[in-house]
């Protein structure tokens, strides 16, 4: 949260160094994970995800990728501007979970929505025009 925080405030070396790393978060990959929640698809979102899973012999469990029954890390962080367009919301996030045994992409994914939806109603807003998956990003 403290290198979003940076990030925002144009303090991670320069302002133009800040805008430039913000603007490769913006397009280096696919939403995913927290990112992919539908309530996000009219928000500019700034994220990185990443994961980490460890796996032992266990009766009755087969061990897949990011499906770790000893550690099963997930993590994102982002910056959420919303409506991409009139920017009436702005806030960052920062999840860190350990859900053994399965993929948690969708507990972050649903966590996601219920946190965008938490900040609009504390701002007065009605739900985001579109609900649907964006593409392209």
């Amino acid at each position: 949260m403290r290198f979003l925080l940076k990030l925002e405030q144009g303090k991670i070396v320069d302002a133009f160094s800040s805008r430039e790393i913000k603007r490769l978060l913006y397009m280096t990959q696919r939403r995913i994970r927290y990112a992919s929640a539908p309530a996000l698809a009219d928000s500019a979102v700034y994220f990185k995800s990443g994961s980490l899973y460890k796996c032992e012999p266990e009766p009755d469990f087969v061990c897949k990728k990011y499906h770790g029954n000893v550690v099963n890390m997930m993590n994102s962080v982002a910056v959420v501007e919303a409506p991409a367009e009139e920017r009436e919301m702005f806030y960052m996030t920062a999840v860190m979970s350990n859900v053994l045994r399965k993929n948690s992409a969708v507990e972050h994914q649903t966590f996601a929505m219920r946190v965008h939806r938490l900040i609009e109603s504390f701002h007065g807003l009605g739900r985001s025009k579109s609900a649907g998956p964006r593409t392209g990003k």
